[in-house]
């Protein structure tokens, strides 16, 4: 499959990967037992895949749980290992991009360290509030309500 990436990710047309399968079955069917069509070998394929990327998954969600309770991590055959690198699943997984919440800025200097406010500002990109007056209408006072513009270029 390390030849055949396109094949592996699934980006083929029918008639591409139907022949592509053809001669894969042929080369596994010649190391020996056990033998199998082309479209069995096809299968075999993406129930390793379905099964791996379940792993990933799952290790993902136990990795962010709060605790209590026994280790649940899932550990990889080194054929799982494999489709892990082939497929790209920890990008897949743990997609690349910003996270929301507070940036973290450590430093040794305390004059130096930013507020919480400053350093979700500055992680959101925001630009200063526009003071809007709202009413409450149970007590009639005015409320301060600050309305905040976000440029998100990221």
């Amino acid at each position: 499959m390390e030849q055949n990436i396109e094949l592996a990710k699934g980006f083929c047309t029918k008639a591409g990967a139907h022949s592509k399968w053809e001669n894969i079955s042929v080369e596994l069917n010649s190391l020996g037992p056990p033998e199998r069509t082309s479209e069995k070998w096809q299968r075999v394929w993406v129930d390793l895949k379905c099964k791996t990327k379940k792993k990933k998954t799952e290790n993902k969600i136990e990795i962010s749980a709060t605790g209590g309770g026994p280790n649940r991590l899932h550990h990889f055959s080194d054929m799982e290992e494999a489709v892990v690198s082939l497929l790209d699943l920890n990008t897949c997984v743990n997609p690349p991009g910003r996270e929301f919440g507070l940036e973290t800025i450590n430093t040794s200097d305390e004059n130096d360290l930013l507020t919480e406010e400053h350093a979700y500002k500055r992680s959101t990109h925001q630009i200063d509030p526009d003071p809007v007056e709202v009413v409450d209408q149970q007590q009639k006072k005015p409320l301060h309500i600050f309305v905040w513009s976000y440029d998100l270029r990221l």
